[in-house]
């Protein structure tokens, strides 16, 4: 006779629970008068699937490339704005900042690599960023 052995949760009950704690753990990191992480990854999402975070781009006028490491609302102005950590064997003479703008961090990247510009300053697969983003919400 097979004797049976301890019921494991379903692999429902697992993933709601894993569910439950990720959502309590991103909602404990919104910090008053910077935009949270949660408004950023809101846009993220609405973006199309394959545009995002760690997607290569150009950032037009610098002409170089370089990697998406924020998305979303600043301080600098209107609209969305892309933050790019620069590449390349020159990046450091034409990047800015480590992500971190006027004492705000939008984020993290090497010393003097980073650029935080309007997404109508960003190509990405051969169209503007910001065109991407509109042509993601409707």
């Amino acid at each position: 006779g097979g004797g049976r052995a301890a019921a494991e949760p379903s692999p429902l009950a697992r993933s709601e629970s894993m569910a439950s704690i990720v959502s309590a753990s991103s909602n404990a990191s919104s910090t008053a008068g910077r935009p949270s992480q949660h408004a950023a990854s809101a846009i993220a999402a609405t973006i199309a699937s394959d545009f995002g975070l760690e997607a290569r781009v150009m950032v037009l006028g610098v002409k170089k490339m370089g990697w998406v490491k924020f998305i979303g609302p600043t301080h600098l102005g209107d609209g969305t704005y892309i933050g790019v950590e620069l590449s390349g064997a020159d990046a450091a003479e034409n990047g800015e900042h480590s992500g971190t703008v006027d004492g705000t961090k939008y984020f993290k990247c090497k010393r003097g690599h980073g650029v935080l510009v309007p997404a109508s300053k960003v190509s990405w697969r051969g169209r503007k960023v910001s065109t991407v983003l509109k042509s993601a919400q409707r």
